[in-house]
């Protein structure tokens, strides 16, 4: 897609050493060196030009912190390309960014990268002065991938909404509502939203807040395309004067038309359930069963102490994560941990309880032992599943294992928890709680 030899100039460059010709070498093979390299470097420039096509500013930053990281911004090889050469390409081609909240997360390469890099090997300086004539040559190369492009521009509404939601806890959305309308959530969307967070600050783990919003999408497009809905009327904002929400007076557990409500406030009162695939049902929403478990594992340990500051759950336990199309089969008297698909956010004034649906627990299969959910919680639930029964039950994520079922409460304070935000299944803290070191002293005497 790019005319390479007719680009490269084969008689100046067989005047120019390079890495891939040896001392004394004849002409025309140091020309040929340095068009290898040439070739070398073009193959990661489409790399980039790609990224930048498919994510917008998201790329710019993303591959400026990654030179940056691994020292190569000014490093010369022959395989790839120096990184002020690659980021000084990528923001010409990126040009003006109209919004400035997406110019944010930019401005810091621009002001970082030169208008015309140089370096202090000829062979590199030349080539680099090359794809720099050349950088409309690189960009056209994209129509061969069929791929289409990220309106950055045009979907600034959309990344500022998901930045502020991921800045307060909360990961992205899989339908956002704007001034044209509903529309779907998209990967780029995302990735833009969290550099945006990181740029603008928050004390939120935002990167892993930006990994579950990108598997929720993933799963909702899945469902979708498989014959699944949304519920689009409850990723409407509604905004309701202060207080308690009409019909919540003086009533402990949540309807489903008062969970409906809460789904819909437009301020800190609100419900979050994401992703939202179903609406909520009696007295209850239904959680779905995420892909990541934590198993315990056979070893040679001939016992576990909570309390113990030296025994890590780890040793007996391991992280596992499936694909969606992956079942686990839990055995007889097994007991593991998974988590809910589901990230909630409960309000100040509300706290839940999760209870087995009972259509599993019929099948022996117990999936929640720790049930009260506070007020203010953000994360996913990790759930303790248990097979009750005498066979194997094989589970799928993304089954419906569990209820949430609501109460008012008095509002509370923030406080500190020792699993903030988590996006999978929490390893046991016991050994943290303030109280533990009391208890081990007493136990030593």
């Amino acid at each position: 897609a790019f005319d390479l030899p007719g680009t490269f100039d084969f008689h100046t460059a067989e005047s120019i050493a390079n890495p891939l010709a040896r001392a004394g070498s004849p002409p025309t093979a140091v020309a040929m060196g340095l068009y290898s390299i040439a070739e070398a470097w073009l193959a990661e420039l489409i790399c980039d030009a790609h990224a930048l096509h498919r994510y917008g500013p998201a790329a710019v930053a993303a591959l400026g912190e990654y030179f940056v990281a691994i020292g190569a911004m000014d490093s010369l090889t022959h395989t790839h390309p120096p990184g002020l050469l690659r980021m000084r390409l990528l923001l010409q081609a990126l040009g003006a960014v109209a919004d400035p909240r997406l110019e944010s997360i930019v401005a810091p390469w621009r002001d970082f990268t030169p208008d015309a890099p140089t370096f202090p090997e000829r062979w590199a300086d030349h080539l680099s002065a090359m794809f720099l004539a050349h950088a409309d040559a690189v960009q056209a190369t994209l129509a061969m991938f069929g791929t289409n492009g990220y309106t950055h521009d045009a979907r600034a509404e959309v990344v500022g909404f998901l930045a502020d939601r991921l800045k307060n806890g909360v990961p992205g959305c899989e339908v956002v509502q704007t001034a044209a309308g509903y529309g779907p959530a998209l990967d780029p969307d995302i990735a833009n939203a969290v550099w945006l967070a990181r740029v603008e600050g928050s004390d939120r783990p935002i990167d892993a807040l930006g990994k579950k919003a990108l598997e929720a999408l993933d799963f909702a497009r899945r469902w979708v395309d498989h014959g699944g809905s949304l519920p689009l009327d409850l990723y409407t904002s509604e905004a309701n004067p202060p207080g308690t929400l009409p019909g919540e007076s003086g009533i402990a557990a949540l309807s489903d038309a008062l969970i409906c409500a809460r789904l819909k406030v437009d301020d800190d009162r609100r419900l979050v359930v994401a992703p939202l695939l179903h609406p909520p049902k009696g007295a209850g929403i239904d959680l779905r069963l995420g892909n990541r478990f934590i198993v315990f594992r056979r070893t040679g340990t001939a016992s576990f102490d909570p309390l113990s500051a030296e025994d890590d759950p780890r040793a007996v336990q391991v992280h596992v994560e499936l694909s969606w199309r992956e079942p686990f089969v839990l055995h007889p008297q097994e007991v593991v941990l998974g988590a809910t698909l589901e990230y909630l956010v409960l309000p100040a004034d509300l706290t839940g309880q999760v209870i087995t649906r009972s259509s599993y627990g019929r099948l022996g299969l117990l999936s929640a032992t720790a049930v009260q959910i506070h007020p203010l919680f953000h994360g996913c639930l990790t759930l303790e599943l248990v097979n009750l029964s005498t066979i194997p039950i094989t589970l799928t994520p993304g089954e419906r294992i569990a209820q949430l079922v609501l109460w008012r409460s008095g509002a509370v304070a923030p406080s500190g928890d020792k699993y903030t935000c988590p996006i999978g299944p929490q390893f046991s803290r016991v050994r943290d709680d303030p109280e533990a070191a009391v208890l081990r002293s007493i136990r030593q005497g």
